[in-house]
């Protein structure tokens, strides 16, 4: 496999693994916590704070950000009939190759410093890499990655699922 075909896959699967792991819990069904509900603008509102504070700490300028929302999934991939939901955020970061690792160092002090849980933090042989964690203040999860070659990052960002309130839809949007 190739070196773009490796990072590719990789910021496929932390996409993939990061959407799907926020939205379920090790816990028993029975053990639970109560979700939180949240409106669709307010978690919108935070998903694109989240990037947007990413990018001023890379340096570079927020593009193409997309918003979406989706049923939550069960521990066997069943799609959740009752409203919940969870957000998603996409999102893209042009930086010239040479900026990748200054701007990846920043972000990883800029979450260092606010208390992320941060599980990953890798540089790339060309200069880029790839940076993914939780912001514990809003329950955000954010995967970040160069593209091959380094010419932009990606931006994931994704939760836990979130009751809808009354009047709202984010699951069926």
């Amino acid at each position: 496999m190739t070196n773009r075909a490796s990072r590719s896959l990789t910021a496929v699967l932390l996409g993939v693994t990061l959407l799907a792991t926020s939205c379920s819990s090790d816990q028993p069904a029975d053990k639970e916590a109560p979700l939180e509900t949240k409106s669709k603008a307010e978690i919108a509102t935070a998903v694109r704070d989240q990037a947007q504070a990413i990018a001023d700490a890379a340096g570079g300028e927020l593009k193409n950000f997309l918003d979406r929302s989706a049923p939550c999934e069960g521990r066997n991939g069943e799609t959740a009939d009752d409203g919940r939901w969870n957000p998603s955020g996409f999102a893209a970061i042009p930086l010239a190759s040479d900026k990748h690792a200054a701007a990846l160092k920043a972000i990883a002090d800029a979450w260092q410093s606010q208390g992320w849980e941060i599980s990953e933090n890798r540089t790339f042989k060309d200069g880029g890499g790839s940076i993914a964690g939780r912001n514990p203040q809003n329950g955000l999860n954010t995967s970040i990655t160069s593209s091959n070659p380094p010419k932009q990052l990606a931006v994931i960002i994704g939760s836990a699922c979130y009751r809808p309130i009354q009047g709202e839809d984010p699951a069926n949007d």
